[in-house]
C-alpha cells in the first residue's frame, strides 16, 4: 500500500476498524514499517483522587511495536 492510500485511509475506515486489522497484523507476526505513531487518549472525565489527594498529572504509556521508529501518547 502506497503512502497517501494508506494515509487516507483514516479518512474513510473506522479507527476500530483500523486497530482491529493492526492487531490481526500484529497478531500473525506480520507488522507494517512506520517512523511515527500517534495516539491521543481521551483522559478522565472529573478529577481523580488517591488516598485523598488530587492526582494532578498521569504518563501516558504505549508499546512500541517492532519496526516502528517512535511513539507518542498523548491525553486529551
Amino acid at each position: 500500500m502506497r503512502g497517501q492510500e494508506l494515509s487516507s485511509l483514516g479518512d474513510t475506515a473506522p479507527p476500530r476498524l483500523i486497530n482491529l486489522a493492526s492487531r490481526a497484523l500484529t497478531g500473525a507476526g506480520l507488522s507494517v514499517p512506520m517512523n511515527v505513531a500517534v495516539s491521543s487518549v481521551a483522559g478522565p472525565p472529573m478529577p481523580l483522587y488517591v488516598a485523598g489527594a488530587r492526582v494532578d498529572h498521569i504518563d501516558p504509556m504505549s508499546l512500541l511495536l517492532p519496526k516502528s521508529g517512535l511513539d507518542v501518547t498523548v491525553f486529551s
